[in-house]
């Protein structure tokens, strides 16, 4: 009984394997985990492609997403250590909120498997005990019509990149929304008479709703590269303040973005340091490391105007 029982388990096993399209293996969750739970927050359904990358030899998930609203554009890049069959780039279409709570059922030390097979247009999810595979959960994923717009993010140059601790600015966004302000205002206040060498800034978030508030973060401003073309703010609550900050400054940024964009984006993210990077009439960028190397997400939020 046993003997006649084994060959039928061999064929299914085979019949799989045949039809595999493409697989892709994960065994860290935590990157697309945060990944999806993040940009979810934004995007009802997310189109995604996997690609390879000639300059760093590896393959990535990608996104390259713009919001209906056209208010903010998300690029991510998880990079994808185990590929099987991937020999072109390969798209589709999912719903973000099922997808996150796919992901959020699988525990923390599983690997998980992303795959297509050609007799199915679904996304095949097969998470598994790592060490000894005892357990398997498999997951059939419905694919979606891609309706959705794309955009490639263009290099662009910043005056200022600010580094800023993600709780600190998240406190500061949550309060604007309780607030029911519309807009956080961000300003760069600079001496007005600079001296060569390092720079006293003072780089102000701010916001107006049935209370105002602004935070004003105080420092020594470090020029990057020979042209002194773009400034590192680090706006810490726990370091030492430059020694003087002189009230007789001059505003040289200021610009206003949505403050529910900004409450939607950084809701779901861990505690660590974030980057910003801001110039005047430029979209601001928010830069979220994954974890993994080549890992990231950035949000790209246009400037807040009367329409929007």
């Amino acid at each position: 009984m046993v003997a006649a029982d084994q060959p039928a388990k061999r064929m299914k096993t085979n019949s799989s394997a045949s039809t595999l399209e493409w697989k892709v293996t994960f065994d860290q969750t935590q990157g697309l985990r945060t990944l999806v739970e993040v940009v979810g927050n934004i995007l009802t359904r997310v189109n995604f492609r996997i690609t390879w990358d000639d300059k760093r030899e590896t393959h990535f998930l990608c996104i390259d997403s713009i919001d209906p609203q056209h208010v903010c554009m998300i690029q991510a890049r998880l990079v994808c250590e185990k590929t099987e069959k991937l020999t072109r780039d390969v798209d589709f279409c999912v719903d973000s909120s099922i997808l996150n709570l796919i992901l959020k059922s699988v525990p923390a030390h599983y690997s998980l498997d992303l795959e297509k097979h050609t007799d199915s247009a679904d996304i095949r999810l097969s998470a598994y005990e790592t060490l000894s595979n005892s357990h398997q959960t498999i997951f059939e994923l419905p694919t979606l019509v891609d309706d959705s717009e794309t955009m490639q993010l263009s290099d662009m140059s910043y005056k200022y990149t600010i580094e800023i601790d993600l709780g600190t600015l998240r406190q500061i966004v949550k309060m604007s929304m309780s607030l029911r302000a519309n807009q956080l205002d961000f300003k760069v206040s600079e001496p007005t008479e600079r001296k060569t060498g390092v720079v006293r800034t003072t780089f102000t978030i701010a916001s107006r709703g049935d209370a105002s508030q602004a935070h004003n973060f105080h420092s020594a401003t470090v020029a990057e590269g020979s042209s002194s073309e773009t400034y590192v703010i680090r706006a810490a609550t726990d370091s030492t303040a430059p020694e003087s900050t002189s009230d007789d400054s001059v505003v040289v940024y200021s610009d206003a973005f949505s403050a529910q964009y900004l409450n939607l984006f950084l809701k779901s993210m861990e505690r660590q340091i974030i980057t910003m990077k801001l110039s005047q009439d430029k979209p601001l960028i928010v830069h979220y490391p994954l974890g993994a190397d080549r890992s990231y997400i950035c949000f790209v939020l246009a400037p807040k105007t009367n329409d929007t």
